[in-house]
């Protein structure tokens, strides 16, 4: 098994799953050069291990070596495709939301907030609706590719740009921490709504669609502040199967 973790595009540190746990921590301290490198066991004692390069984990993917990859995603991936991440000084999400006069940067993405006033988050949907605006990375077609070639078993990321998809990875081995935009629900009742009428309300009409059922305001399903996180994410048995059987090899 490989346990693959994105930084950026093909900044990458990658890790055989046995190398879990508490070496994570290590090991992505040693990773901060940017150059992707995978760590494997020497088998000595103290846990030696050796560095080999881009070409190395090619080869060892095109060769059958390892069967069962893993990957772990964050900022870096979606900021090479020319998204802001949150919280960079100057240049971050929250550093350009002055012109929607919240009360606080976070404000945008809170439930409460959102409920009394939609249109900072409506406006900022139309910035990051996935595909609209911005288009997958190579990163991205390469996660596709890990899927394609059957060897992708699952892909975690905090991200909710849903780039991934768009590029092509099976929803299915996808397991998005933060929500994506390809359902939508009333924040009220929790009845689900057709996400493209979501998006055409947000993007073209600029407003938060109505809820038949209850009147209530319905957004896509990007978690927010104050919102439950995703079943798929805590607590999905077929997840948690698969988490103990990666433990295990």
């Amino acid at each position: 098994s490989l346990w693959i973790m994105m930084r950026t595009d093909f900044s990458a540190l990658l890790l055989p799953s046995s190398f879990l746990g508490r070496h994570v921590a290590k090991q992505l301290t040693r990773s901060r050069s940017g150059a992707p490198r995978l760590f494997e066991s020497t088998g000595e004692a103290g846990g030696g291990q050796i560095n080999v390069g881009i070409e190395d984990i090619a080869n060892s993917l095109r060769e059958g070596t390892y069967r069962r990859v893993l990957v772990v995603s964050g900022a870096g991936v979606s900021c090479s495709a020319g998204i802001p991440d949150f919280r960079t000084p100057g240049s971050g999400l929250y550093s350009k939301l002055h012109e929607y006069r919240l009360p606080y940067p976070e404000a945008i993405f809170e439930i409460d907030f959102f409920r009394q006033n939609s249109q900072p988050f409506v406006t900022l949907a139309k910035e990051i609706w996935p595909g609209v605006k911005y288009r997958p990375t190579i990163t991205h077609c390469f996660f596709s590719l890990l899927d394609r070639k059957r060897l992708l078993q699952r892909l975690y990321t905090q991200n909710i740009d849903g780039l991934e998809a768009v590029a092509g990875v099976n929803p299915e081995r996808l397991v998005e921490a933060h929500g994506h935009f390809r359902s939508a629900s009333c924040i009220e009742c929790g009845t689900e709504h057709d996400p493209d009428d979501c998006k055409t309300s947000m993007l073209e009409r600029g407003e938060a669609p109505e809820c038949e059922a209850c009147g209530g305001q319905v957004k896509p399903s990007i978690v927010f502040f104050g919102d439950l996180m995703p079943t798929r994410y805590n607590g999905d048995e077929e997840i948690l199967q698969f988490e103990a059987h990666l433990s295990q090899h």
